[in-house]
Order: structure tokens, then sequence, then C-alpha cells
């Protein structure tokens, strides 16, 4: 089977992704500048007794809040991102069929339950980590206060001393680490750039694949990236079939448990015209295919 092995430029699926990855991004540098100057204005106004007894009570109640309203936030921006990321994918398999002749031919609208399916989990995925984001930042607060008060009270420090101490101390916000199915720890920050990423290159393939099968095209070829993993690089340029009825060639599934498609994975495939099929003798098996509904 002929592999195509072409550069080719970012589609708009991959901009899209990248984009609401940014977008994320934005959030994150401007979250952490908040919650660092939500600190400081605590600590100034209450001095050496910010982090103690009730003080400290109602600051976690403030920062427990600033995480939701975080975890709310990028949930709406991925969800922005995942909007723009189904039209572009819904848009570039309309163009492949066009390219194929079949004008005027393209059948329903994108599926709009998709995206509820995808943002569902991914809701509760944020909100899990943001929820956990509060409960270490606490923890940390918690344990500095303690350890500051303890030390003063070995040393004799003043109130000024303590309070200074207690600034430098607070101000480094701790590195969050989350742990995803595959083993491997991201820290805060990336872990939901790679969510904005993936989530939204999930959705435009699941949006691609519906409207390929809505339409009776199952063969595609995996684009070329310039910046590829070593997994995805064995797999660029291949033909292979969407659901497995077009025998000869591999699927989807192959290329998935291959370890393509992986988190932060901007490849995307393209449907191959029937002029195309035919130039890799797989016309026949597509059409068979066709006609027995993907028997």
């Amino acid at each position: 089977m002929a592999i195509k092995k072409k550069a080719t430029d970012p589609t708009g699926l991959e901009r899209t992704a990248i984009s609401n990855e940014t977008a994320v991004d934005r959030i994150l540098a401007k979250a952490m500048r908040k919650v660092q100057d939500l600190v400081r204005r605590k600590l100034e106004a209450g001095k050496d007794k910010a982090l103690a007894g009730k003080g400290l009570v109602d600051f976690e109640k403030t920062v427990r809040a600033f995480y939701d309203s975080l975890g709310v936030e990028i949930g709406r921006s991925i969800r922005d991102g995942l909007d723009d990321g189904m039209k572009e994918a819904y848009d570039a398999a309309k163009e492949a069929m066009r390219t194929d002749g079949k004008r005027g031919a393209i059948l329903g609208k994108p599926d709009t339950a998709t995206i509820s399916r995808y943002m569902e989990s991914t809701f509760e995925d944020i909100a899990s980590r943001t929820t956990k984001m509060a409960s270490d930042h606490i923890r940390h607060l918690r344990e500095i206060g303690a350890e500051v008060f303890r030390t003063a009270s070995f040393t004799g420090q003043t109130r000024r001393e303590v309070t200074r101490e207690l600034m430098a101390k607070a101000a480094q916000i701790p590195g969050f680490r989350f742990i995803d199915n595959g083993g491997k720890i991201w820290k805060d920050a990336a872990y939901f750039k790679m969510l904005a990423r993936t989530e939204t290159m999930n959705t435009g393939r699941a949006i691609y694949d519906e409207t390929c099968a809505r339409n009776g095209y199952d063969v595609v070829r995996l684009s070329h990236s310039g910046n590829s993993c070593e997994a995805c690089s064995a797999y660029e340029g291949t033909i292979f079939s969407l659901t497995g009825a077009t025998p000869g060639i591999p699927t989807k599934q192959d290329l998935l448990d291959a370890g393509v498609f992986h988190p932060n994975c901007t490849h995307t495939y393209t449907a191959l015209t029937d002029m195309e099929l035919e130039e890799e003798g797989l016309l026949e098996a597509v059409e068979k295919a066709r006609e027995g509904g993907g028997s």
C-alpha cells in the first residue's frame, strides 16, 4: 500500500486546537497572578495572624471559590474551542467529498451531541483537578503558617519578621501534579493545555468520522506532521479504514493501539476520493462495503 510522505500545512482543526490551548494558557497565567495577589492582600491585611485561626478558615473559603471559578472559566474556553473544532472538521469532510465530485450529496449536519459527550467528561475532569488544586494550596498555606509560627516561638522573631517570612513562603504557589490514565505526570498548566488541545482534536476527528460514515467514506490517509513522535511517524501517510469495513488495510483501531492519536497529538486524516481509491486498488472493496452497508 502506498504511503505518501510529504509535509502538510496545519489543518483548520490543528490550528483551532492550538488556539484553544493558547487560550487556556492565558487563563492559567492570569489565574496564577490573581491567586498570588489574593494571598498577598490577605497577608497585608492580617499581618502575622493572617494564616491562623478564623482568619485562615475564612481565607480557605476564598481560595476554594477562586479555584471553582477557574474551573468554570477553563471549561467555558475549551467548550468554545470544541465548537470551532467541530465546524472545521465538518467543513473538511465536506470539502473532501466535494473534491470527489459529490457536490450537494453531503448529508446531515454536525452532531452537536458529540460535543456534549466529550464536554461531560471534560467538565468532570476539570472540576476534580481544580478541587485538588484548591486543597493542595490550602494545605500549603496551613503548613507554612504552622512552620513560621513554630520557628518564631523558638527564635523570638518580631511580628514584622514573621509577616515578612509568611509573605515570602506564601508567594510560592505549590506545583501541582496530575497523573493521567497512562501514568504520565502533568503539572497543572501543562495538563489543562493538553486537555484543551486533545479534546478539540478528538471531537474534530469524531465529527469527521461521523460525516464520512453518513456519506459512504471509510478509507482515509493520515496527515504528515513536521514534528511527530515515534509512534505517529511510523504511520504518517498511511491509508487506513475508519470502521474496519474495508479489508486489506489497517483500521483506525490499529493506529490507536499503536499509540497514534495520543494526548496532544494533532494528526488528522483525509478521506480518499474514488480516483485515489482506484489508484490504490481499493475501489472495488469500498464499493462492496458501501453496497453491503459496511458488512
